[in-house]
């Protein structure tokens, strides 16, 4: 027959038991706010019956139950869904990456907050047009002017240059940047793959490791887009295109070949393949997105330069002089600039004679409004202006279109994901309450049984008296 005993440590496998699933309880609340927590559920089993089971059957009318354990501390996380929401969010960043730039080449190229180009060419021909009226070709105040103009438009160029350079520069400075996460993210992949080859060696189920190796893979999904692959023990193998970037405690290494175009490659100097993520969109907006907007505008910058010089160097000034090239470039970065000996307005070759009141050439200049330039594709200067204009807009709409979708459909895969390993502090509230009762009334089995043995102790022994 069963002793006392058996249902003592029956009541305490109750206790403790419960005991631990309220820890539980007290882990999962406490970490209700960690971004990437999955909830963890206490799995209760039966422990083995007592006595075991003989030829002869089960003495004394057993088997007895012994209580009952947390086997196991279930992690609540779904692997289809992570999955799909790295894939996601390494799309989504793509786009967003991209939006970011696009953007600020639209204010660029739109020059907001200031004049705009296409006004600032306008009253550069309008005050040629100007020279051209009445007596007004002999005028240094008018000429002044259109020198001014051309200091005004030259700066406006200079600007956009100078800020589609500096752009070019900070979508490198970021690429580095990235690329160097991703190293360190590997690293400490690989690291956690041995922690979580240890832990499970020893039998345990690291659920808090598990959590922060996903972290991690969400963090290096939005740089470059990677497949997971979980081996024994829960490490995992991470490839990049069809090279493993972690595989156990190993941690590949990737980096920004020097020079252009840009480049990301594995240390050993092989291509890189990315194709989403951060570091994808960094290279497209470097290699084709921000050398597109340089290449209309050296198109530009060229079609005005040859024009108007063309026209301008072969009048003459107020002096009888031949006419000056009225723009130079200069310098690696093409610095425009209107030619110093202009600061003199009677240096102005607006005359097609030679005689002082002739406006010849000034009208010439002045009808380059309108005139298609070869160089741009047979349109003016004004309509290649608007297009590339219009098409910047364009692709800064696209961009907003496909981030605003994939973040849509990367919030709506995270509420998912969130359904299923979120911390919902009633359903915490309800469970606590449900396992301190269980505990309580295990406890409470320990007294009686205690008092059950104390009569035994206490007045059995008492025979005779």
């Amino acid at each position: 027959m069963s002793s006392a005993f058996h249902g003592i440590e029956t009541a305490l496998r109750g206790v403790l038991a419960h005991q631990q699933a309220i820890s539980t309880v007290a882990h999962n609340v406490a970490n209700a706010s960690t971004e990437g927590y999955s909830r963890q559920d206490p799995v209760f089993q039966a422990t083995n019956a007592f006595p075991a089971p003989s030829f002869a059957g089960y003495p004394d009318g057993g088997p007895f139950g012994t209580g009952v354990e947390i086997g196991r501390v279930r992690r609540l996380h779904d692997t289809w869904l992570a999955g799909r929401l790295r894939t996601t969010e390494s799309t989504y960043q793509f786009w967003e990456m991209q939006r970011q730039f696009t953007d600020r080449i639209e204010q660029i190229v739109s020059q907001s907050g200031g004049a705009g180009l296409n006004v600032l060419m306008d009253r550069f021909w309008n005050a040629w047009q100007q020279l051209t009226q009445g007596e007004n070709a002999t005028d240094t105040g008018i000429r002044a002017v259109i020198v001014s103009e051309g200091r005004n438009l030259a700066a406006a160029i200079n600007s956009m240059n100078h800020d589609l350079a500096q752009l070019s520069r900070d979508a490198r400075s970021m690429l580095e940047d990235a690329v160097a996460r991703v190293n360190d993210l590997a690293k400490g992949l690989a690291d956690l793959n041995a922690q979580v080859r240890v832990a499970g060696g020893l039998g345990g189920t690291p659920n808090d490791l598990f959590d922060q190796r996903d972290r991690l893979l969400a963090e290096l999904s939005s740089l470059v887009d990677i497949d997971v692959y979980e081996g024994q023990h829960g490490s995992v193998t991470v490839t990049l295109g069809s090279r493993q970037l972690v595989e156990g405690t190993f941690a590949g290494a990737l980096q920004v070949a020097p020079g252009t175009p840009a480049v990301v490659q594995w240390s050993d100097g092989t291509a890189a393949s990315v194709t989403q993520g951060q570091v994808a969109a960094l290279l497209r907006v470097e290699n084709d997105v921000i050398p597109g907007q340089q290449a209309q505008l050296d198109a530009l910058r060229t079609a005005l330069v040859d024009s108007v010089n063309s026209i301008h160097s072969t009048g003459f000034d107020l002096d009888g002089n031949s006419g000056l090239p009225f723009f130079q470039v200069s310098g690696s970065d093409k610095t425009l600039s209107v030619t110093p000996a202009l600061d003199d307005p009677r240096r102005l070759a607006a005359s097609g004679d030679g005689s002082a009141g002739n406006a010849e050439i000034a009208r010439a200049i002045a009808d380059i409004r309108d005139t298609p330039q070869l160089l741009l594709g047979q349109v003016s200067i004004r309509e290649h202006f608007s297009a590339w204009l219009s098409r910047a807009g364009s692709e800064a709409r696209e961009m907003q279109d496909m981030s605003s979708r994939t973040l849509a459909r990367r919030d709506a895969i995270r509420l998912e994901q969130e359904s299923v390993s979120g911390v919902n502090l009633d359903e915490e509230a309800a469970r606590l309450v449900q396992w301190q009762r269980a505990y309580m009334a295990s406890a409470r089995v320990l007294t009686a049984l205690d008092e059950v043995l104390a009569i035994v102790i206490e007045r059995m022994g008492v025979v005779g008296r």
